[in-house]
């Protein structure tokens, strides 16, 4: 028959120092993991400014990037516009020409008298 140690016995008072031991070591791994969950939230902290920064320079430069592309389009568009207008222009001078040389000098006299009227 074996002995069961009861709370009064000598048999736990000798494995006594095994729980203390073990109690020391449960100690030990609560503090080295609060110290880990410390330095895990300093470590998601420090990434989430690093994310801030980068998203915050990032919208910097796109819209650095926007404002030339606008200035470019802007630029590329005028060019087209002052194109298409000096393309009217000699256009009209064409017809103007043609105009002149097709219209008799007295048909042209007769419309400038019209033209400033009667005195």
């Amino acid at each position: 028959m074996v002995a069961v140690p009861s709370a009064g016995d000598g048999l736990a008072s000798e494995v006594a120092f095994l729980f203390d031991d073990l109690d020391r070591i449960e100690a030990s791994a609560a503090c080295e993991l609060a110290a880990a969950r410390s330095d895990a939230e300093a470590v998601e902290a420090s990434a989430r400014d690093q994310r801030r920064r980068l998203l915050d320079a990032a919208h910097v430069e796109a819209e650095q990037v926007v404002v030339q592309l606008l200035d470019e389009r802007r630029a590329a568009v005028e060019r087209r516009t002052q194109a298409m207008l000096d393309e009217a222009a000699r256009e009209a001078e064409d017809v103007l020409a043609r105009g002149r040389e097709r219209t008799p000098p007295l048909v042209a006299e007769i419309v400038q008298r019209v033209l400033e009227g009667p005195g």
